[in-house]
């Protein structure tokens, strides 16, 4: 079923780069089906690391490295979302961020989703602090790119 979810968004916003219209409907299918995929991922390599980070079987008081992710690991351990659902706020954050961007430069936005599903959804689905990096990078990148005083 996630396989033919998956190859759906493909298909669909396939079609629509041809049609040259933005349907906004079918983006937030596509965001919320990617999410849900994004979301209750449980077999990838760096799910023992995220489990003992999240529940804090680790027992590490002092963070040197990645604080920030760990600070929301704990932080959604307050709210008591469990593990898929702070994959899904980082999901929802990292869109919410790229998402900003994307719709201020790129002119078909089907034409992203299809790059970004094909090329780097499963990445960043594995690697969530790489994720939660990149979105911040590219939230920043119109910032630095614009010579406004």
């Amino acid at each position: 079923m996630i396989i033919v979810a998956y190859f759906a968004v493909l298909i669909l916003n396939f079609i629509e780069v041809f049609r040259n219209k933005r349907n906004k409907y079918l983006l937030l299918l596509s965001v919320l089906i990617l999410g849900l995929i994004f979301a209750g991922g449980t077999e990838n390599t760096d799910m023992v690391y995220y489990k003992a980070t999240y529940f804090d079987d680790a027992r590490i008081k002092y963070k040197a490295t990645e604080f920030g992710f760990y600070y929301f690991a704990q932080f959604c351990r307050q709210l008591n979302l469990g593990l898929f659902g702070m994959r899904g706020l980082v999901f929802l954050f990292a869109t919410l961020l790229i998402g900003a961007t994307v719709k201020k430069y790129c002119v078909n936005t089907h034409l992203f989703i299809i790059i970004y599903t094909l090329f780097l959804f499963f990445i960043d689905a594995i690697q969530l602090r790489n994720l939660v990096a990149i979105s911040l990078v590219i939230y920043s990148f119109p910032y630095l790119v614009e010579n406004k005083k």
